[in-house]
């Protein structure tokens, strides 16, 4: 989990960058504000902390989260050097707001507080508690929107309360339900598989591909080759069906997005299957070769989101797996970006939403690791 520093508005950025930039940081990557997307700077210093600034629209807040060998000291230096604001400070001023303008003013800059999944506590509990029962509408609706940020038992008890409340309803039942969807997406536990061999891939390539299932037979002959590559056996077959599945690829590749499920049959996600049972038999090595030949070439072409994002998870797993945590990140940030995006243009995508919280949750674990 990232340490997460509130900062007191005003906040410039260039205040920000100056300061870490004179620590030695280097800037990273920028993405600008959309609808739907926060505007966001990257920060990494030479022995690997990092820093991402973030200006959340939503709760007219801006953030540092901070991460990396020496996060302790690095956040101690930053609260030192920028007006930051505790979750102490944060809990008072609510406790002090009067009025409906100073109470949901004070809302963001507590809710913040826990936007990487830091534990509710029973103080900011009360404080919620109290709004969302309170005779204000605007500020029942307010608490109620901050508390999608929150992850708690304790903040599903808000929710269930807030159902009796005609005009929080909706909200709230939207909200329970993606949380349980979560719930069962993270608990589901796959009856394991039976092993798989380089030439029964290799069936199923030529299957996949006879049936016009290009991206499946695609995915099947990678993992196919990368298992042959280390058992000795002869490529030339299998190099030569990998090259014809990415020119028939290639020749059929739209400029447009495809969307999240456009584009991916249910063919190429049971290929991808097989990927996870490679990876549950401790070949990190093959899948990260798969993988990444699947992303390289998907670069020049229209690939599906769902697979995308499952590709890239599966790569961050891989290289977990063979104990390089340090580079596992990348990947997930750029499933995380891809979701972003995606997102932004489509936001009643659930499943969408889903995979989004489980990756952010896991990027926070590897960071941490």
């Amino acid at each position: 989990m990232r340490s997460v520093l509130i900062l007191r508005p005003p906040c410039e950025r260039e205040l920000v960058r100056g300061l870490l930039c004179g620590w030695g940081f280097s800037a990273g990557g920028v993405r600008c504000r959309g609808e739907r997307e926060f505007h966001e700077e990257h920060f990494v210093d030479e022995d690997a902390n990092q820093v991402l600034y973030r200006e959340d629209h939503i709760l007219g807040q801006w953030l540092l989260l901070a991460w990396g060998p020496a996060e302790e000291r690095l956040c101690h230096e930053l609260a030192l050097s920028l007006p930051i604001v505790s979750l102490a400070e944060a809990q008072e001023a609510a406790e002090a707001a009067v009025g409906i303008g100073e109470q949901v003013a004070a809302l963001g800059p507590l809710v913040a507080q826990f936007v990487e999944g830091r534990e509710v506590d029973e103080r900011t509990f009360g404080l919620l508690a109290g709004w969302l029962s309170g005779p204000e509408p605007a500020l029942r609706r307010a608490t109620l929107l901050g508390a999608a940020y929150l992850y708690s038992p304790l903040v599903d008890e808000l929710l269930e309360a807030a159902l009796g409340d005609p005009s929080l309803r909706a909200e709230a039942q939207r909200q329970l339900d993606l949380r349980r969807e979560l719930a069962q997406a993270e608990s589901a536990s796959p009856e394991p598989a039976a092993a798989v061999e380089h030439s029964e891939l290799l069936s199923r390539a030529h299957t996949a591909r006879d049936r016009g299932q290009l991206w499946a037979g695609l995915i099947y002959a990678r993992a196919a080759l990368a298992l042959a590559r280390r058992e000795g056996v002869r490529l030339h077959e299998l190099l030569a069906l990998c090259a014809q599945l990415e020119g028939a690829l290639a020749a059929d590749s739209r400029s447009d997005d495809l969307g999240w499920d456009q584009g991916a049959e249910p063919a190429s996600l049971e290929a991808l299957a097989c990927l996870q049972v490679l990876l549950d038999e401790g070949r990190n090595y093959e899948v990260e070769e798969a993988t990444t030949a699947l992303l390289d070439f998907a670069r020049g072409g229209a690939l599906p989101a769902r697979l995308a994002v499952n590709l890239l998870d599966l790569l961050a797993a891989s290289l977990r797996g063979r104990g390089r945590a340090d580079l596992a990140a990348s990947p997930i940030e750029r499933a995380l970006a891809l979701l972003d995006a995606l997102l932004g243009r489509e936001p009643a995508l659930t499943e969408a939403w889903l995979a989004r919280a489980r990756l952010a949750a896991w990027l926070g674990a590897v960071q941490n690791s």
